[in-house]
C-alpha cells in the first residue's frame, strides 16, 4: 500500500493575498484560496499567525515549504519582491546546490534552492515539505509506513558557518531525513543545538495524502489511528500531533 502527498493546508491572515504571492514566486496562477503548484496543492484558511524568525525552522510541526529552480539569485529576488524577509544570503553547504530561507509576516517560511542542471529560466517547482520533530526516527518511520517508501537519513550535521548562515541560527547541529511521498518529498529535521522546541504552530498545517483505496490503506496502517468519516476520508495524528488526512484518488 502507498499514499502520496497531495495537499498542504496553510492558515494566514489574508488567504487570497498569500496565494497570489506564492503563485508569483512559483510562476503559477492562483485561485481565490488555493494554489496548484503541479506537484502539490496549497489550500488556505483564514486565521492569525505571526512571524517567528529563524526559530520557526526548529518549532515542532510542518516548518517550511521548499521551491527549487535553476537560478538562486532570481529566486531570492522573487522572495524579496513578494515580501519575504531572508534569514541570510544564498549559501552553499559544500555541494553545487545553494539555499536561502525567508519568512513573511504570518511566519510562513519558504526555502528556495538552485540545483545543477536546471534551466535558469525554468518555473520553480515544489521539492519538499519539511517537518521539525524532537524524534526524527519515530516520525520518519510513521510516514514511511504511510507512503510505502524508504527514507534516507543523514548523520548529525554541524556545527559549521554555512548551516548557521542558511538558517539564521547559531551553532546549529541537526539530524535530517528525506522520504519520497509521491512527486514531493517529506523532509525531517531534529535540531539538537539549539534544540527542537514546542511552541505555537506556524501557518503550515494538515497534510493530505491520496491513495487508491482508503479503507484498505487504513486497514494496512493498523496502529496509526486513522478513523474514516462519513465522506470516506480518514484522519489521524502523527506521533508529534500533526493532523494527517487520507483521501481516495477519485475525490
Amino acid at each position: 500500500m502507498a499514499a502520496q502527498l497531495h495537499q498542504l493546508e496553510l492558515t494566514v491572515r489574508d488567504p487570497a493575498a498569500t496565494a497570489r504571492r506564492i503563485a508569483a514566486l512559483a510562476d503559477r496562477a492562483s485561485g481565490p484560496g488555493s494554489v496548484d503548484l503541479g506537484r502539490l496543492r496549497l489550500a488556505f484558511r483564514q486565521g492569525i499567525r505571526t512571524a517567528r524568525g529563524p526559530d520557526g525552522l526548529r518549532t515542532t510541526g510542518p516548518a517550511h515549504l521548499c521551491l527549487q529552480g535553476g537560478d538562486i539569485e532570481a529566486l531570492a529576488a522573487r522572495l524579496a519582491a513578494g515580501g519575504w524577509r531572508a534569514f541570510g544570503a544564498p549559501t552553499g553547504l559544500g555541494g553545487n546546490i545553494r539555499y536561502q530561507y525567508a519568512e513573511d509576516d504570518d511566519g510562513l517560511i519558504v526555502e528556495v534552492e538552485s540545483v545543477p542542471g536546471a534551466a535558469a529560466d525554468a518555473s520553480p517547482w515544489v521539492a519538499h515539505v519539511a517537518l521539525a520533530t524532537p524524534d526524527r526516527d519515530r516520525l520518519v518511520d510513521w510516514y514511511a509506513a504511510l507512503t510505502g517508501t524508504a527514507p534516507r537519513r543523514s548523520a548529525r550535521l554541524g556545527p559549521n558557518a554555512q548551516i548557521d548562515q542558511v538558517t539564521g541560527l547559531r551553532d546549529v547541529e541537526v539530524s535530517g531525513a528525506w522520504l519520497p511521498a509521491g512527486a514531493v518529498e517529506l523532509e525531517f529535521w531534529t535540531y539538537h543545538t539549539p534544540p527542537t522546541r514546542e511552541a505555537a504552530p506556524g501557518p503550515l498545517g494538515a497534510l493530505t495524502f491520496v491513495t487508491a483505496d482508503v479503507s484498505a490503506e487504513v486497514a494496512h496502517l493498523d496502529g496509526h489511528g486513522f478513523a474514516i468519516d462519513a465522506s470516506g476520508a480518514a484522519t489521524a495524528h502523527d506521533p508529534d500531533g500533526n493532523a494527517v488526512h487520507l483521501i481516495g484518488s477519485a475525490r
